[in-house]
């Protein structure tokens, strides 16, 4: 099984996010709670020299996603021409940093393989070795990412953002509704989004694994960011939307390995090294991918339940 390192964080927002209330105007609650993203991602990545460590990476990436999320789901707030630059320069940080995520992911699962692995183990040591190496340049080409002219460049711009009342603001008439009046159709069009996905879940592929996880966790978002507004049933929900994403993550890890593996495989075709170690590792992750495609309707179930509706209905109510 995938092990459970501090590369999988909580997806709801920190205690420390902003308060936000019912009365609220919908416009400046997402401003407030951009600006809080906005200004962690600047708090991780301004860490010690040390920084690179999993849970650090980690909470760097899950925050970069959290602030994309908010441009995603919650765009149509802002005017393009006044912020367009922070989704830029947020995809271009996220794909900075998943290479290091993602190796220390490889490392993890190989090494963990390792150490329960009966039989052959064969070429796996000198395949987590490479990894490893790969996983310290890939924190020097973050490092330098991080230090380097695009992200003062970022930095500028969130701080401009925060600092100019009203900034970003697009439909100034419509923003300034309270967030009561708006929060519960977004709450339902988002969770009819995630359901159109349902007929597929028999034979689910890449693709719908992947539209799968950025409906659910847009859902997620939109209960977690404004939970201070809605009803205690929020949390019910929260946590089975919480269980799915988790569930769908180990399944894309699973993936990755078996498919760096065999990228790894291929690369040393037609050396003398040995591949039996690594062979048994891509079975036992292309097992453990086909056994969690199977479980994955055990976990969908909650969220077309009754109990999930009548629990996101409530929590809608309250505001």
């Amino acid at each position: 099984m995938i092990p459970r390192p501090d590369l999988h964080g909580p997806l709801a927002s920190p205690p420390s996010a902003p308060a936000i209330t019912p009365e609220l105007p919908f416009d400046q609650a997402v401003r407030a709670i951009l600006i809080f993203y906005l200004e962690k991602v600047q708090s991780i990545s301004a860490g010690p020299k040390e920084f690179g460590a999993p849970d650090e990476i980690s909470d760097l990436l899950l925050t970069i996603r959290a602030a994309r999320h908010v441009f995603r789901a919650m765009g149509e707030q802002f005017d393009v021409t006044d912020v367009a630059s922070i989704p830029q320069h947020l995809r271009w940080m996220s794909k900075s940093t998943r290479p290091l995520w993602r190796l220390h992911s490889l490392t993890l699962q190989a090494e963990d393989h390792l150490a329960s692995a009966e039989g052959e183990t064969a070429g796996l040591e000198e395949m987590i070795h490479d990894w490893t190496i790969r996983r310290t340049s890939a924190r020097a080409e973050l490092l330098a990412a991080l230090g380097s002219k695009r992200y003062q460049d970022f930095g500028r711009a969130a701080l401009k953002f925060a600092r100019t009342e009203n900034a970003g603001i697009f439909g100034k008439t419509a923003a300034r509704r309270q967030l009561r009046f708006i929060i519960p159709s977004l709450i339902w069009e988002q969770y009819q989004q995630l359901r159109l996905l349902e007929d597929d879940l028999e034979s689910p592929k890449g693709r719908l694994l992947r539209d799968m996880r950025r409906q659910a966790r847009s859902l997620y978002h939109f209960l977690a960011h404004f939970r201070a507004t809605l009803g205690p049933a929020a949390t019910n929900c929260l946590d089975s939307l919480q269980a799915l994403d988790t569930h769908l993550t180990h399944l894309n890890l699973a993936g990755l390995a078996k498919q760096r593996s065999r990228e790894y495989l291929a690369a040393g075709e037609g050396t003398e090294s040995p591949v039996e170690g690594i062979e048994q590792f891509i079975a036992a992750k292309r097992k453990e991918r086909e056994e969690m495609k199977v479980r994955l309707p055990y976990f969908w179930a909650p969220l077309v339940s009754l109990r999930f509706r009548r629990d996101l209905g409530q929590a809608v109510a309250e505001p």
